[in-house]
C-alpha cells in the first residue's frame, strides 16, 4: 500500500523547537516500521511557508534593508542568485516584526498588502520568498540530519495554492459549501456526535483562504500525484478536532476515495521538571538544537568521567548516544501522554535509559 505520513510541520524562517522533535522522532520510528512491513511509505515535511509570517519577515527585511534591489518596482534586472541575509539574522528578523507589529497598525497592514502580493506573483518579493526557502530549508536540514530523521517529500502549503480555485468551484457546483455568516463553510456534523463539531470553514468572509482549505487542497495534490491508500499526520494532540474536522470535509466532498484511510497521531507535550511546557531559563521556547546540545555536552561529560579517549572520539560517542538518548526518552513514553524532560535522568547510565 502506498502511505503518505505528514510528520514534519516546521515554518520557514523560523527555527525548530522542542515540539518539532517529538513529531520528527515519533514520524520517522513509523515511517520506518510502516516500510519493513513491506509498504510504500513516502515522508513529508509540510513546511508552512505561506501565511502571513512571510509577509512580516519581507516587511521586516525591508524596514533592515530598504535599499535592496527587490523592493525597487522599477527594477528589471536579474536578481541575486545569494540570499541577502544568514540564517541567523532571518531568524531574528521574523520575532522582532512579529512584535512590533502588535503595536503598529500600518507595519501590520504593510505586512498584510506584501503577503497579498506575494501570493499574486510580485516579482521581488518572489524571489526574497526563494531566498528565504533556500537558507530556511538549508539549515532545518542540518537540525533533521543530526537526528536521523530524513523526508522523502519537501512539499509546502504555496505546492497547494494552484489546486484552491478548482477545489472551491467544485465545492460549490456540487453543494457542499454553504455561505454562513458571509464565509463559505462545509457543514460536517453528524447524527451520532456528542459534542459540538464546528463547520469546515473554506473561504472567510472576505474571501481569504484558511489553514483549513490549504490542507484540504494538499489532500487533493496529494491524491493526484501519489494516489495513496492512507495518509498519517502526526502533530500535536491538542490539534485533534482540526483534524477531525478536516478528514469529515475531505470525506463529505469526496475528494479522497472511500477506502483512503485517514489517521491522526496526536502527541502531549514535553515538559520541564516543573511539569509545565519546556522552555528556556528566559521563560523562551527551546531552540531544538539547543536541546540537542544540552543532551550531547551531559554524555560528553559522563564520557570523560569514565572512559580515557581523545577528545574527537569522545565527541563522535557523545553524539550518537545523545541523540539515541533523547530519541529513546522520547519513544518510550507513550505518544499521546505528556512527559518530563530530565537531561541527567535521560543520560544516566543505570536505569531504563
Amino acid at each position: 500500500r502506498t502511505i503518505i505520513i505528514d510528520y514534519g510541520g516546521p515554518n520557514i524562517a523560523k527555527p525548530l523547537h522542542v515540539g518539532h522533535m517529538r513529531s520528527a522522532i515519533i514520524g520517522e520510528s513509523i515511517k520506518r516500521i510502516l516500510r519493513f512491513m513491506g509498504n510504500e511509505v513516502i515522508g513529508d515535511a509540510h513546511l508552512g511557508d505561506w501565511g502571513t509570517q512571510m509577509g512580516l519577515v519581507i516587511a521586516g527585511l525591508r524596514q533592515r534593508k530598504p535599499d535592496l534591489v527587490y523592493f525597487d518596482d522599477s527594477y528589471e534586472g536579474e536578481y541575486p542568485a545569494e540570499a541577502p541575509f544568514t540564517i541567523t539574522e532571518l531568524e531574528e528578523i521574523y520575532p522582532a516584526a512579529s512584535e512590533y507589529s502588535k503595536n503598529n497598525p500600518d507595519f501590520r497592514e504593510e505586512a498584510k498588502h506584501i503577503t497579498y502580493l506575494l501570493q499574486n506573483g510580485h516579482r521581488g518579493y518572489r524571489a526574497i520568498w526563494n531566498h528565504i526557502l533556500e537558507v530556511s530549508i538549508t539549515d532545518l536540514k542540518k537540525v533533521y540530519q543530526r537526528l536521523n530523521v530524513t523526508f522523502d517529500l519537501w512539499k509546502k502549503e504555496s505546492d497547494a495554492q494552484p489546486y484552491i480555485p478548482d477545489m472551491v468551484q467544485y465545492f460549490k457546483d456540487n453543494n457542499y459549501a454553504k455561505i454562513s455568516e458571509g464565509a463559505l463553510v462545509v457543514d460536517v456534523k453528524e447524527e451520532t456526535d456528542t459534542k459540538e463539531i464546528p463547520p469546515c470553514m473554506i473561504l472567510k468572509s472576505d474571501g481569504a483562504t484558511l489553514y483549513n482549505t490549504t490542507d484540504l487542497a494538499t489532500i487533493v495534490e496529494r491524491m493526484k500525484l501519489f494516489a495513496p491508500d492512507r495518509m498519517i499526520y502526526i502533530t500535536d494532540k491538542r490539534q485533534e478536532l482540526y483534524f477531525e474536522t478536516i478528514f469529515r470535509c475531505a470525506r463529505k466532498t469526496k475528494l479522497v476515495k472511500e477506502d483512503t484511510e485517514l489517521n491522526f497521531i496526536g502527541f502531549g507535550t514535553m515538559n520541564g521538571k516543573d511539569g509545565k511546557p519546556f522552555k528556556t531559563r528566559e521563560g523562551g521556547v527551546m531552540r531544538l538544537e539547543n536541546l540537542i546540545k544540552s543532551v550531547t555536552d551531559e554524555v560528553y561529560r559522563k564520557v570523560l568521567e569514565n572512559r580515557s579517549m581523545d577528545e574527537q572520539e569522545a565527541k563522535d560517542v557523545a553524539e550518537k548516544v545523545g541523540v539515541a538518548a533523547l530519541k529513546y526518552g522520547d519513544l518510550s513514553n507513550q505518544v499521546s501522554k505528556d512527559y518530563v524532560f530530565d537531561v541527567e535522568r535521560f543520560t544516566s547510565f543505570e536505569g531504563n535509559t
